[in-house]
């Protein structure tokens, strides 16, 4: 009787809410915020349109800078959403030609409208999948490293734009 009081105990505290059964995690716990993650509330667009927001989130995660072979590690924000709509390419595309390796533009805006910063990053800073034949959903992670913390803390709104139509929107088929 005290080992099942003790199990009983033990599944009470690890898994208050019950369990999820299509997942086997507990309902009440995101895997994000099991993991250090933030729920964020951003206005994200993309060239003033909403983006169709589903879900965004901050996480913290490793990366590796690979210079000869010799990979030095280094820790950052990401920048995790679920969207219903592509971001656009805008048609004057003149503010990219000073980055040419870069293809993804954020513009940070802050509650009043105004822009507080501006970064471009390469693709490979950002991780993407779109599954359009079934849910039509856009999943991003956004490397943040080189974007102040303080800007994210004064940014209401980011806007989101990209040079080119490239790679981003790999198409999962499971």
């Amino acid at each position: 009787m005290k080992i099942f009081l003790n199990i009983f105990l033990i599944i009470a505290v690890v898994f208050p809410c019950g369990l999820n059964g299509q997942s086997g995690t507990p309902s009440s716990v995101r895997l994000v915020e099991a993991m250090g993650g933030l729920p964020v509330d951003y206005t994200l667009t993309t060239l003033d349109e909403p983006l169709g927001v589903v879900d965004q989130f901050l996480i913290k995660r490793a990366g590796v800078i690979d210079d000869d072979d010799e990979g030095m590690g280094y820790e950052s924000w990401h920048l995790g959403i679920v969207f219903r709509n592509g971001i656009q390419r805008p048609e004057d595309r003149s503010d990219f030609q000073s980055q040419p390796n870069d293809n993804i533009r954020l513009i940070f805006y802050d509650i009043n409208g105004q822009e507080i910063g501006r970064r471009y990053l390469h693709h490979q800073s950002v991780k993407a999948i779109f599954n359009g034949r079934s849910s039509g959903l856009y999943h991003y992670e956004i490397d943040l490293r080189n974007v102040p913390v303080s800007v994210l803390e004064l940014a209401e709104r980011i806007d989101l734009a990209q040079r080119r139509n490239w790679p981003l929107h790999k198409e999962f088929n499971p």
